[in-house]
């Protein structure tokens, strides 16, 4: 499967720390892919991240997206156009008034042909299912709807790769559910690289691989299941685990054995049933 992004030796410092941030981290994202990246606050999660559509820029080392050092000015638009960037807040992103205006922002400003721009808008708009919202003010929908319309404007670009940082940390339940759907139809059903910064489990537990980040650096990757699987490793790590593992963890501490590679909530009900009928 064909590499959309990847990072070698690579490390950087903001001039205000007196520690690198990220220290020799090696990454890389297939194409299709869907990768959770996971670590405690200050990590570096962000700031990786920031490095895959050349937000910011190796001090040392190197990161490439489909074969482009980010590092090449000339090579900065086609970066962008290839890995849109998602942010927590949707507020952030909003720009205009109203959402279709919004969903066309960016292509506008790439002077794409008013036809092929009324083409993307209406179909970023039904692939994040806010279309029905299009004439409406941003800001009289609610967070995980606007964050919808934010994922629509940078569909809207056609990128091959979406980076989400903490996309549902202001959202309520519901709102994380429906941007979770739309991140995940995305991955499956259109092809998108997705990467993921989350500080929630069971929204990592989905993901096709785990990477795991401590003091800036790379320590764990894997599926979920090996990684959740080792319980008291992610807990080292000032991190939690999907309450599907938590239980069978605590009831193997109990002395009743149980997989905490059962991290779907039918795979644990499955290994309590048996449980309970044993």
């Amino acid at each position: 499967m064909q590499e959309m992004i990847k990072a070698t030796n690579l490390y950087f410092g903001y001039s205000e720390e007196r520690e690198n941030v990220l220290n020799g981290i090696n990454f890389y994202a297939k194409k299709g892919e869907f990768i959770a990246v996971l670590g405690s606050n200050g990590c570096g999660k962000s700031t990786l991240a920031k490095h895959f559509n050349a937000i910011l820029v190796p001090e040392k080392g190197q990161v490439k997206v489909c074969d482009m050092l980010t590092t090449q000015e000339d090579k900065l638009l086609d970066i962008r156009q290839k890995v849109g960037m998602v942010f927590q807040n949707p507020d952030n992103q909003i720009v205009a008034t109203i959402v279709e205006e919004d969903v066309a922002f960016a292509l506008e400003n790439m002077g794409v042909a008013p036809d092929e721009i009324r083409k993307r808008i209406d179909e970023a708009m039904e692939k994040t299912g806010v279309y029905k919202f299009k004439d409406k003010a941003p800001h009289h929908l609610s967070g995980g709807q606007k964050q919808r319309v934010a994922i629509a404007g940078i569909i809207a670009m056609r990128p091959d790769c979406i980076v989400l940082d903490e996309p549902t940390a202001m959202l309520d339940p519901e709102g994380r559910r429906k941007v979770l759907k739309t991140i995940k139809t995305l991955n499956k059903e259109y092809g998108i690289t997705v990467i993921l910064i989350t500080h929630y489990m069971d929204e990592a537990a989905q993901a096709d691989r785990i990477v795991v980040m401590s003091k800036g650096n790379v320590v764990k990757e894997g599926t979920p299941k090996e990684i959740f699987s080792q319980v008291e490793m992610v807990k080292s790590l000032s991190l939690d685990v999907p309450q599907t593992s938590e239980i069978a963890y605590e009831m193997t501490k109990l002395g009743y054995k149980m997989s905490t590679e059962a991290i779907s909530i039918d795979e644990c009900a499955q290994q309590l049933y048996d449980f309970l009928k044993g």
